[in-house]
């Protein structure tokens, strides 16, 4: 029987928010309280962290947080971790760590618990009230801001890529807000001190490092020393002082210590106690969270992790729901250098590894490469099983994922760089072309195999390696078209046998060129058959929302001949961008037109719709174009845009198409019924050359 969620976890409220932030690192303790991997990098920004503390001064509710607690002396998932940032940045990407990179060092005790819900609100109140807390201002994030208010010039010289500030509190701000208006509270007003405002508010975010200057003259967060003459005082320190004594007379001789001025001592002694009234209701503000226990010894792994990982996607603050490839990259984080192979982290080498694909064009997520590196290493190490997305939830499977595709990194980084290298070099886009990432997944460990096998440091070695690449270079297209609009590519069982051959024939030593390069053949043949029997009955468009289904084998047919590829470059880019922009299926006759030769020739309703939806009377352009929404014929659209009197004859529409109200009647047919044939017949060329070019015809390059 299944075990039930509620099973996994208790809701507590039995710390404070003091205690928790300790447990967190603040108070200079080795923290447990941490940050698994699967959580997004930190993301608030500074108006956010002053909302969140000036929430808390007015009594507004903290919120649950999600707690998992850990016992690393038992078995269980073991997910990459990192403690809480002292200075966080959240400019950061996926691939960078914050400004500096510190952070509080994490406890080796044997429990600890990884946050799951609240890191935004825990990390907030961190860089608010800890001594060594900083937000992480970059200066290129104020560019917009300093135009639009026609503020200071950008100086040419080098500057710090992002500038570290501390929470502070202008004492003489919160007197004056306390005594005109006491009833709207402490901290009524929250964000950044800007240029000629920065004595009004009470919440201020300062410089206080000398050696970080910004290369803006009136960059909006001033330093310390700027404040010269105002009683200010960081925010963590009255976070300190409110957890001490509140008498007066030390009260007045902390001031003195943060360089307030004697003489407004007395004035400021009843604001600064109010705050610190509230600072301390705060502290010891109940905490609420739910804790997920730890893995007991006689629970499946399966079934906890399942659990976990339903628990996080649910209660994630982001609300994006998370991937397998999201959880699996976190084991494979944690697993990457346990071995005897140093080098460069997970993340560092995915990193790295999209950045050279790029360079190809080729553009995939780090969930996508995170299914392609996992499809290589179960090639190579798992008897060809491919990864599912249930396997992708198996902390061991993941974790001997990572030990192991570590060992094979170079093999599979190479492998793809590669299909990446081809794929360019055919003109063949992931997003455009095809859309699955199945067919890189079969390439590259097909290719990953070979690259393994084959010493490409000897002469025989190349060469061998060379049939391997000619193979590839003869067969990827119609593996990728067909492929792609056969729907070869959508059936999962397709990949796990491919899979599970290309394994066997890593396991047969000394025969794998030859037997790769039957197989690249074999399955070439098997996509090509598929994809000539179905050009032969493409499904037919009875309305004008449905001929979007003809965008595939459109995109296949204009890259047929030479001819058609070059005068497609015209029809397929962005007015004045010089760029391919977005396709479109689109009306060779438009509708507008259409609409109104069979209004004057009394056609029916039927006849109205039929034939001008139908693949014969359809190209690609692009979306911008958009002709079928106009009147004029396909002869005036093309001469305006397309200087290659070869057109017609290139994307094959004869001069009945072209423009069809020149078009008389002829053998006894008339002017509407020429069209309509006009258009089967099209249609039929079309699925012909289909036809033709999946059972071996040359593609133009």
């Amino acid at each position: 029987m299944e075990t039930p969620i509620s099973s996994f976890f208790t809701a507590k409220t039995d710390t404070t928010l003091v205690k928790l932030l300790s447990l967190a690192g603040y108070s200079g303790k080795a923290a447990t309280l941490l940050v698994p991997d699967l959580q997004r990098s930190f993301v608030w920004t500074a108006e956010r962290i002053c909302l969140a503390v000036d929430s808390l001064l007015k009594g507004w509710p903290l919120g649950t947080f999600v707690l998992w607690k850990v016992d690393s002396t038992k078995a269980g998932p073991t997910i990459a971790r990192r403690a809480f940032w002292k200075e966080a940045n959240p400019e950061n990407d996926d691939y960078q760590r914050p400004c500096f990179d510190v952070n509080w060092s994490p406890n080796r005790e044997t429990f600890y618990q990884l946050v799951l819900d609240g890191q935004q609100r825990i990390q907030s109140f961190l860089i608010a009230f800890a001594e060594s807390g900083r937000f992480c201002w970059h200066e290129d994030r104020w560019m917009y801001w300093y135009k639009s208010n026609r503020w200071g010039k950008k100086h040419d010289r080098k500057s710090n890529p992002s500038v570290p500030a501390r929470l502070y509190v202008n004492l003489g701000a919160l007197a004056r807000e306390l005594t005109s208006n006491a009833e709207r509270g402490v901290l009524a007003n929250y964000f950044v001190a800007s240029h000629h405002e920065k004595n009004a508010l009470p919440l201020v975010w300062v410089r206080d490092r000398p050696d970080f200057k910004p290369a803006y003259n009136n960059f909006p967060l001033r330093h310390l020393s700027e404040w010269r003459g105002t009683p200010i005082v960081p925010l963590s320190v009255l976070w300190q002082w409110a957890g001490e004594a509140f008498d007066d007379t030390i009260v007045a001789r902390n001031l003195l210590e943060q360089n307030v001025a004697e003489e407004r001592i007395a004035d400021l002694l009843a604001p600064t106690q109010h705050l610190l009234k509230g600072l301390t209701a705060v502290r010891n503000k109940e905490v609420a969270y739910i804790e997920l226990r730890e893995k007991q010894e006689e629970e499946e792994d399966e079934a906890y992790n399942d659990a976990i990982v339903s628990v996080f996607t649910r209660l994630n603050t982001g609300g994006v729901e998370l991937a397998p490839e999201d959880i699996a990259f976190a084991w494979i984080k944690r697993g990457w250098n346990s071995g005897a192979t140093p080098g460069p982290s997970a993340q560092q080498s995915f990193h790295e590894l999209r950045k050279d694909l790029e360079k190809s064009y080729l553009a995939i997520t780090n969930d996508q490469l995170v299914r392609l590196a996992a499809a290589i290493w179960a090639v190579l190490k798992n008897d060809g099983h491919i990864v599912t997305q249930a396997d992708l939830m198996n902390g061991g499977l993941t974790a001997k994922l990572s030990r192991e595709l570590r060992e094979n990194w170079e093999v599979a980084s190479v492998s793809l760089k590669h299909i990446a290298d081809v794929l360019h070099e055919h003109k063949l886009l992931l997003g455009d072309h095809f859309y699955s990432v199945s067919p890189l997944l079969a390439l590259s460990a097909w290719y990953a195999v070979a690259h393994r096998a084959v010493p490409a440091s000897t002469v025989g070695g190349t060469a061998q390696l060379g049939k391997v690449k000619d193979a590839l270079q003869s067969n990827i297209e119609r593996v990728v078209l067909c492929g792609q609009v056969s729907g070869y590519w959508q059936s999962s069982s397709v990949t796990q046998s491919i899979g599970g051959r290309l394994a066997a024939i890593a396991k047969n030593e000394g025969e794998v060129v030859g037997k790769l390069i039957a197989f690249m053949e074999e399955m070439t043949l098997d996509i090509s058959t598929r994809c000539a029997a179905q050009s032969r009955s493409i499904p037919q468009a009875t309305n004008r929302s449905q001929v979007a289904r003809y965008r595939q084998w459109l995109r296949l047919w204009h890259r047929l001949t030479p001819a058609r590829a070059r005068i497609s470059e015209t029809t397929l880019t962005a007015p004045g961008t010089g760029k391919q922009g977005r396709l479109e299926v689109d009306h060779i006759i438009p509708v507008e037109l259409w609409n109104r030769l069979v209004h004057q020739a009394g056609l029916s309703e039927t006849q109205l719709d039929s034939p001008i939806n139908s693949l014969g009377n359809c190209v690609l352009l692009n979306k911008s174009f958009n002709i079928s929404k106009r009147d004029n014929c396909m002869r005036i659209f093309m001469q305006r845009i397309q200087t290659d009197g070869d057109w017609q004859s290139a994307l094959d529409i004869p001069d009945v198409l072209a423009d069809p109200e020149s078009v008389l009647p002829e053998d006894g047919n008339t002017r509407e019924q020429r069209i309509i044939r006009a258009i089967q017949e099209r249609e039929e060329r079309v699925k012909r050359e289909l036809a033709e070019y999946a059972s071996g015809a040359t593609l133009a390059k």
